[in-house]
């Protein structure tokens, strides 16, 4: 997207940066096979988003993708457009409201929008309203809840830079892995090593399970 204010003459709390890429698409798909709990064991309990989000609907699927990040406080629609701008296929946004439950940051047009763009999910530290809009979307979400007011349409904010989401630092460009268990964000540096940990233990626990029924 071409901003018309360039990002190092934007006053800090409204600045934009690039969408990171985050690590290869093999990466990404090895961690997808794993639940939220799997990774956050791989990684002792680091980086794990804490119980306050829930699924935005029942039976809502796994996801897993390169997050792009907002941090808006006061929930602002043009912080957010400039991000779901900037958000492409495989993507999880992830919105930091700090954890305000007094509007709603995503609702079914959005929703619909960006289950267009390919988005894998979303990630609300903050609530959603539009349930039934947003489950016919197909569009994964984990948020706080729900409330039927509408944010205001400007404010302060920034795109892609690090936030914290629901306890957890995410980053730019981190692996976003969420289910109805809850959330991790695997850092991008590390994921190949967190990948290959979870496999360690997956590996550990299959035999362990083995040896269980050989015994029984």
């Amino acid at each position: 997207m071409t901003s018309t204010h360039p990002i190092e003459r934007r006053p800090l709390g409204m600045r934009e940066f690039p969408r990171q890429h985050g690590p290869a698409a093999e990466i990404v798909a090895g961690l997808r096979a794993f639940t939220s709990t799997d990774l956050s064991d791989a990684m002792n309990g680091a980086f794990s988003m804490d119980s306050a989000l829930r699924p935005a609907y029942a039976g809502m699927p796994r996801f897993a993708g390169t997050a792009v990040t907002v941090a808006a406080p006061t929930g602002a629609v043009s912080v957010r457009t400039r991000a779901m701008d900037l958000a492409g296929e495989g993507d999880v946004l992830v919105v930091n409201v700090q954890g305000v439950s007094s509007f709603a940051v995503l609702g079914g047009i959005l929703a619909s929008r960006l289950r267009d763009q390919g988005l894998a999910g979303v990630v609300i530290d903050g609530c959603v309203r539009d349930i039934e809009e947003i489950e016919e979307a197909g569009l994964p979400v984990l948020a706080r809840g729900t409330c039927i007011r509408r944010p205001p349409k400007e404010g302060p904010g920034e795109v892609n830079v690090p936030v914290a989401c629901a306890g957890a630092l995410v980053c730019p460009g981190d692996v976003v892995v969420a289910d109805r268990n809850g959330a991790v964000a695997v850092p991008a540096a590390f994921a190949d090593e967190v990948l290959a940990e979870a496999r360690r233990r997956a590996g550990q626990t299959a035999t362990s399970r083995s040896a269980a029924e050989l015994i029984h």
